[in-house]
């Protein structure tokens, strides 16, 4: 009787660990660049102009890195987001784009103590055109 149940128990537990690498493969092939996502911020406004919408400007964060989100993202052709402490420090992310133009940009790191700990976060679409547009967000402490 031992034996059987250990054996039932051994099954489950690989059956187990297997749905959960599989699950964790999705979950990684849903984070890769220029992947769709049905809607990253719900309601979005297609027709919006490029913004980040996620921290606003004087917000307090308690993660590092962090996940920015906005709206407004269109004709990709590149895609650029950078922190501003001391320096600007260009952030090596990716980025996720949904059907209604919202996007988020993973992983933002902000860093720094004291007179450092005030962060400003530039996100910057770049378009097949040539053109670009930028949206930039002050104030943001650790």
């Amino acid at each position: 009787m031992r034996y059987n149940y250990n054996m039932r128990m051994r099954r489950n537990f690989s059956r187990i660990i297997a749905g959960s690498a599989f699950c964790l493969g999705l979950a990684f092939l849903a984070g890769c660049e220029g992947e769709d996502e049905s809607q990253i911020i719900e309601g979005a406004d297609e027709n919006a102009d490029f913004s980040i919408t996620y921290p606003v400007s004087g917000q307090k964060i308690n993660a590092n890195p962090i996940t920015i989100k906005g709206v407004g993202l269109r004709d990709v052709s590149s895609f650029r987001v950078r922190v501003y402490t001391d320096d600007w420090y260009e952030q090596t992310g990716s980025y996720s784009k949904s059907s209604n133009n919202s996007w988020k940009y993973s992983d933002v790191y902000i860093s720094g103590t004291g007179e450092y700990n005030n962060h400003t976060i530039e996100a910057t679409v770049t378009h097949s055109d040539g053109t670009s547009d930028s949206s930039t967000i002050t104030g943001i402490k650790r």
